[in-house]
């Protein structure tokens, strides 16, 4: 699970950096810069869901003007962060679990080898006793 959250977030940083010289292309090939942004770039998804709010919002009126005026490369790597960190710390408690988790085992598995140990001692001086009542 972290690796998918990291990935996710390395996917956003990417896809941020590489916005920026694709609008440099665009430029230099027609001579006017294109601006995307987070809302004008969802409101293309909405071809296949309906989101009247992307046209027409009623409440969350700054959110939406925001959305409009932020530079789309600015708001991926600003997403990446978090999504990123999330992934990091998932990663930590996973380990920190799976370090756990190991550390059970181990002492599980030394717990059933002392046993075996002594039992095996026990059957040890079973059999020496009985060999010295044969005598």
């Amino acid at each position: 699970m972290p690796r998918i959250v990291m990935f996710v977030g390395r996917c956003c940083a990417f896809f941020g950096l590489a916005a920026l010289p694709y609008q440099f292309y665009l430029w230099v090939r027609h001579g006017e810069w294109t601006a995307f942004s987070p809302l004008g770039e969802l409101k293309k998804l909405d071809r296949h869901y309906h989101w009247p709010w992307l046209w027409y919002p009623t409440d969350w009126i700054g959110l939406h003007q925001l959305l409009d005026a932020t530079p789309l490369s600015l708001f991926l790597i600003l997403v990446a962060i978090p999504i990123f960190c999330a992934g990091y710390l998932l990663a930590g408690w996973e380990e920190e679990k799976n370090q756990r988790r190991e550390e059970a085992l181990i002492s599980e598995v030394n717990n059933f080898m002392q046993m075996r140990r002594t039992e095996s001692r026990d059957l040890d001086q079973e059999i020496e006793a009985k060999e010295k009542k044969q005598e």
